[in-house]
């Protein structure tokens, strides 16, 4: 198997799994609404990340291809007659080399895959520069009240290092982006046409943004929705997967003060929605402003927000470990059983051009590391008897023979011995043979 194969494996299974995951939290959200925290609402997408971004799955007895893998047959089931095709003893001319193609199907598949990435993450990139240097262009200098309210939220939440803080006229709606260097946009005017409490909790909420590290998370779902671009379930879940995180910050914010502030934060977001909006802000940006229902769905969490018994945190939790363990694992590898265990198992026919050996009688025995084949050997031709003796062969290991998985894997290992032990007169078909 190529290396372009492989890759296509795994994505299409990574997207494949990921897909009924994001199907299984969007189901587990709808029935628990009422009662799951905002925080663990978020937290359910946690293994559908796991499964887009690890190579390789852990097995677990608990996944799911547990039971969606076939069962083996059981050994006795099987056809016991093999068929081995050995090198034919005369020499036949070698075929004309076929001339190989240009591309392959792997090869325009992944040309396919990398056009739409690569297209999707231009893109973003494009959005991302274009947005943050109109902003830089209409930077203004903030106010020294600004920055001190600033820093006094900021170590209201124990944020460690203060953002780059950018005021601009190109900025609507306040917003915090960057990776390595954090920035905290906000409109030149603010907090003009804001109260101090409403001014306070915008400058919570993009600061907790900050705090509970969603800057990397974000740019972490840009890339697997790049990754994933042909993927409409995934660009879905991801869309989802921004609005808990909304909701989950809001919910941090509203629960950080002991006085309630449902009023002062709902009235905030309805003055932002009627702020003009000069630059659309891409993905890359995470800001406090959504628009329509997604916004009105803010309000509505908002207005009815209360403080959740803390026994729904353990039982979210166990919800984000099941998830885990049934989706984001893989099927557990079995050892194989030792079914053969000193079993007697049909017979091996071997043909060769015109040669035809058969070995009637083998056997496997797992206690002993022993392989024994027995019976009648006959090697003929259609003109002549060459060989026909009874022989038994043995094969005794000092490390421990793994279990053959079937009688043809017994018949293969003996037949393998038997080559290695039959010494025929005639010079062609020993060469055949050994």
């Amino acid at each position: 198997m190529n290396t372009l194969q492989s890759f296509f494996q795994w994505l299409l299974a990574a997207s494949l799994r990921a897909s009924l995951l994001a199907g299984a939290v969007l189901c587990l959200q709808v029935a628990l609404r009422r009662w799951l925290p905002a925080r663990w609402r978020h937290a359910l997408w946690l293994p559908v990340v796991i499964v887009l971004i690890a190579p390789v799955l852990p097995e677990s007895r608990f996944s799911v291809q547990n039971r969606l893998a076939p069962k083996p047959l059981p050994a006795r089931q099987m056809e016991p007659q093999l068929t081995l095709e050995m090198p034919a003893v005369a020499s036949l001319p070698a075929p004309a080399p076929t001339p190989p193609s240009r591309w392959d199907r792997h090869q325009l598949l992944f040309a396919a895959w990398l056009l739409g990435a690569g297209s999707v993450v231009s893109l973003g990139a494009f959005g991302y520069r274009r947005s943050l240097r109109g902003i830089l262009r209409g930077a203004v200098k903030t106010d020294a009240l600004l920055a001190k309210s600033i820093a006094s939220v900021a170590a209201e939440i124990g944020l460690r290092s203060l953002p780059r803080v950018v005021q601009s006229a190109a900025v609507g709606s306040p917003a915090v982006a960057g990776l390595l260097r954090p920035m905290l946009l906000l409109p030149a005017t603010f907090p003009a046409g804001f109260t101090a409490s409403e001014a306070r909790l915008v400058l919570l909420h993009e600061l907790t943004h900050l705090k509970r590290r969603d800057l990397p998370l974000n740019w972490l779902l840009c890339a697997l929705q790049a990754l994933h671009w042909f993927n409409p379930l995934l660009w879905l879940a991801f869309a989802q997967m921004r609005a808990d995180r909304e909701a989950a910050c809001d919910a941090q914010v509203l629960a950080t003060d002991p006085e309630d502030h449902r009023a002062e934060y709902g009235h905030a977001l309805l003055k932002l929605q009627t702020a003009p909006h000069h630059i659309g802000l891409s993905l890359a940006f995470i800001g406090i402003f959504q628009r329509t229902a997604a916004l009105r769905s803010r309000i509505r969490a908002i207005a009815t927000h209360r403080r959740a018994h803390p026994a729904w945190g353990i039982v979210a939790a166990g919800i984000v470990a099941a998830l885990t363990m049934i989706g984001a694992t893989r099927a557990e590898t079995k050892p194989p059983a030792a079914a053969l265990k000193a079993e007697k198992v049909g017979a091996i026919q071997m043909t060769s051009g015109e040669l035809n050996i058969t070995l009637k009688e083998m056997s496997f025995d797992s206690t002993r590391n022993e392989i024994k084949a027995s019976g009648d050997v006959v090697v003929t031709t259609p003109e002549l008897l060459l060989k026909s003796e009874s022989v038994t062969i043995q094969q005794k290991s000092s490390r421990k023979l793994a279990p053959p998985a079937s009688p043809s894997a017994v018949m293969e290992r003996a037949a393998k011995i038997l080559l290695a032990k039959i010494d025929f007169d005639e010079a062609t078909v020993k060469e055949t043979l050994i």
